[in-house]
């Protein structure tokens, strides 16, 4: 699996912020910001997320390079479960052990 992969799925995770015209933000947004640019814990917020702001963020100057981070840190594991998973398909596990999701949904021992 290539960057070029990762990055188109980066950008891709990402259009919601780009139909958006910014990156999304919600009403704790500034308390996340807050505790990581004043690298203290807040009483009711772990602080890694905060951090995480800091070092995706350089000088606070824009959000988007955390959510381009977020959406990197996101990409890579779908990308490799979705190859995980079209291999396994190719190889025909899923047609062997085709009852294990029924089997392990039940409510019955």
């Amino acid at each position: 699996m290539g960057i070029v992969a990762i990055i188109v799925g980066a950008l891709l995770l990402m259009s919601a912020a780009f139909y958006n015209g910014y990156p999304i933000v919600y009403s704790d947004t500034s308390t996340y910001l807050e505790s990581g640019f004043q690298v203290k814990p807040l009483f009711d917020r772990p602080i890694t997320y905060g951090l995480f702001i800091l070092l995706t963020s350089p000088q606070g100057l824009s959000l988007g390079l955390v959510i381009l981070a977020q959406s990197a840190n996101l990409s890579l594991p779908y990308l490799s479960l979705r190859t995980a998973i079209l291999q396994n398909l190719q190889s025909g596990f899923y047609r062997r052990h085709h009852r294990l999701p029924s089997l392990s949904s039940r409510a019955s021992p």
